[in-house]
């Protein structure tokens, strides 16, 4: 009687095949089907003020929605760009949000100008981390445009003009003569010199 079995080399095929066909599959739903859970849905987010000082807090109003079916962190990282000429990108610390099911809007104050920030046109962008069954998504977000403006008392007054010249001052008042010296007193006379010998007689007179 015969019996059907399976050949070891048969079942080392149907395992490779199944674990082909199982590896194609997941890469196809990973790069095809799988989407990141979060969603921001009013993008660019809206700033509750157009200007602000170094150092506040910046108000966003963020509608974000998950269609995951429990809460989830996401972690974001997250960049402070001037559109002026420049175009200077600050980076900022990464933050992590718990975020529930479902859509939300609320009003997020987590975020700040940093204190060093020069006057000027800025927005906020930033990268969340959104973690999926095999691989996590990067799904990008950034605010709306806003100002920051001088701190009061922070401005540098004009140079003042240079003041005239002064008037030339009064002549100061001659000093006192001083008085004279007293006159040296007389040298002393020196001493008479020695009489002279007497010379010899002249010739006799003529007659």
């Amino acid at each position: 009687m015969n019996k059907n079995y399976i050949t070891p080399g048969a079942f080392v095929s149907g395992m490779a095949l199944f674990i082909i066909s199982a590896t194609a599959l997941a890469l196809v739903y990973i790069f095809f089907i799988e989407k990141p859970t979060v969603r921001y849905m009013n993008l660019p987010f809206p700033v509750l003020k157009k200007q602000f000082y170094a150092g506040e807090a910046l108000p966003l109003k963020i509608t974000r929605c998950s269609d995951a079916e429990e809460r989830r962190v996401v972690t974001s990282s997250r960049y402070l760009e001037n559109l002026g000429d420049d175009q200077e990108v600050l980076v900022l610390e990464m933050i992590a949000a718990i975020v529930p099911p479902g859509c939300v809007t609320q009003i997020v104050k987590i975020h700040r100008v940093p204190d060093a920030t020069l006057p000027g046109q800025y927005r906020l962008i930033g990268s969340a981390n959104v973690p999926g069954m095999i691989r996590d998504f990067r799904v990008d977000w950034y605010s709306a445009p806003f100002d920051v403006i001088p701190k009061p008392g922070s401005i540098q007054g004009e140079k003042g003009a240079t003041g005239e010249k002064g008037e030339t001052g009064a002549t100061g008042i001659t000093g006192i003569e001083g008085e004279k010296g007293k006159a040296g007193a007389t040298g002393a006379t020196g001493q008479t010199g020695a009489r002279g010998r007497p010379g010899p007689p002249g010739p006799p007179a003529k007659e």
